[in-house]
């Protein structure tokens, strides 16, 4: 890994900024960005202690809370399956025309003839 230079020139913060933030608590940021009044919230706002502000009754913990409830496992494909099975069965198809499928003309003699050749009788006006 490439050794960043120490050179006090080429570096993005002072000691002194560097010092700042290093001994900026969350409590100063949420202070600073809140309309909070500063004696309205504790130091060590992860713990609480005698004499902080808003007393609580107890450390809060895992202890007294209630059980989760059991995930609910939804399955919306449930009472649909023939549906489903029609709709990707019929994506599946290939395209036909009517004649192809039907294997014939169902029009009245005489209109319509046969196409010479193999394969299935087309129709020719």
């Amino acid at each position: 890994m490439q050794q960043l230079p120490t050179s006090p020139t080429c570096r993005l913060f002072s000691e002194e900024e560097i010092t700042e933030i290093t001994n900026t608590s969350l409590w100063d940021v949420l202070v600073a960005v809140t309309n909070l009044n500063p004696s309205a919230l504790q130091p060590n706002v992860f713990f609480w202690h005698a004499g902080d502000p808003c007393p609580q009754p107890r450390q809060l913990s895992t202890k007294g809370l209630p059980a989760c409830a059991p995930s609910i496992m939804r399955d919306y494909f449930e009472g649909s399956g023939f549906g489903f099975g029609v709709t990707i069965g019929s994506l599946l198809l290939p395209p036909c025309e009517p004649a192809e499928c039907l294997d014939c003309c169902p029009a009245p003699k005489g209109k319509f003839q046969a196409a010479p050749g193999p394969g299935p009788p087309e129709c020719h006006a």
